[in-house]
């Protein structure tokens, strides 16, 4: 996974140096495909804020790719800005959304995203929608494992070392979680009401009212639901599909949390008459509306980014499938003996396979 992010990496800043990505991003302007383009953040903060004055938690969130600053997510969305048309979300009350559109969707309801990304938001005239985890409105000063482990820096800013320790310890984690409650032996900590993360009830409820954000479904407590039986999946996305505590207006979308989704829990998904479309990440499809993929706004490099905007990776792994549906097709036992007799049918059924 780390070797291909930085092959993609190599690979995005010699297109983008080069000037290919430019030659690229005005094809894809002009191109016919009505498919929309859906973005994925997570925190924003101010980027005007001096390295020392942030926390441990902010700083660690910058360094692995977990936040962004304001700076950079209003560069991002300028850019995507010129290649499509900007999606209103209300569009997901009438159906699934066709064309060109793309649209902006934050997971897990930081306050920051709110405090710092709604002016940037509202200067560029887009409207965003964020997923919310119930557990975390109900309980807003909690704590999760993936932010109360970014206090482990003691640098300033996080060593290399530090980052890949919090990266391994959180991937690993993701793998395994079963949700905030079930994990609240070990997986989160509760932060002084000064410090707090994530949004209350009552600020949802006076955000609903502005017209800027709208709301969709993060599940009940975060959990990695591949990892859940049938009675839980159900559980975790009946709870958070509802209206918790009072909540209106929640839009029909779900998020997968870490993106993680499987044939068992699509299933349980596409049963429910209440979600229109399920969001995955980069592991998604563009055009399967129970796991659409999303670009992330965090990503690290610009030219990364763009890259990924433009679909330049998708494209390539469409080109190696085809190259190797046509030129690889290596018959059995070829080393030039044969096992058995099913071995030399099965060569001769491969040297005189029709062309097609």
């Amino acid at each position: 996974m780390i070797r291909r992010l930085h092959r993609r990496k190599i690979l995005a800043r010699c297109l983008y140096y080069s000037g290919i990505l430019f030659v690229l991003s005005a094809l894809e302007k002009r191109s016919e495909k009505n498919v929309p383009l859906y973005l994925v953040g997570h925190r924003i903060l101010p980027a005007s804020e001096q390295e020392g004055s942030r926390s441990a938690i902010d700083r660690m969130a910058l360094r692995s790719g977990h936040a962004l600053t304001d700076k950079a997510l209003e560069r991002r969305l300028r850019f995507v800005k010129r290649l499509r048309p900007v999606g209103d979300p209300s569009d997901f009350e009438r159906g699934i959304p066709s064309g060109r559109a793309f649209y902006v969707t934050f997971d897990d309801g930081y306050v920051d995203t709110v405090n710092v990304g709604g002016p940037i938001l509202e200067k560029l005239g887009i409207k965003a929608v964020i997923f919310l985890v119930q557990e975390l409105v109900r309980n807003p000063c909690i704590l999760p494992w993936w932010d109360a482990w970014g206090s482990i820096s003691a640098s300033q800013p996080p060593s290399a070392t530090e980052v890949r320790v919090y990266t391994a310890r959180c991937e690993a984690t993701k793998l395994a979680t079963r949700g905030l409650l079930r994990d609240r032996s070990r997986c989160y900590e509760i932060a002084p009401e000064a410090d707090r993360l994530y949004l209350s009830l009552g600020e949802v409820q006076r955000l609903q009212g502005q017209g800027l954000f709208f709301f969709g479904n993060h599940t009940r407590t975060h959990a990695n639901l591949t990892q859940l039986s049938g009675v839980e999946i159900a559980r975790e996305i009946n709870h958070s599909t509802g209206t918790p505590d009072g909540m209106r207006g929640f839009l029909p979308l779900l998020a997968y949390p870490f993106g993680f989704h499987n044939e068992t829990v699509r299933t349980h998904v596409a049963r429910r008459a209440d979600i229109l479309l399920a969001f995955a990440t980069s592991n998604g499809s563009p055009t399967d509306r129970l796991s659409l993929k999303r670009v992330s706004l965090n990503t690290e490099s610009f030219c990364l980014f763009v890259a990924e905007c433009i679909g330049v990776f998708d494209a390539l792994k469409r080109l190696r499938i085809s190259l190797r549906r046509r030129f690889l097709r290596r018959p059995p036992q070829s080393r030039g003996y044969y096992r058995n007799i099913d071995d030399k049918l099965a060569m001769a059924a491969f040297r005189f396979r029709p062309n097609s």
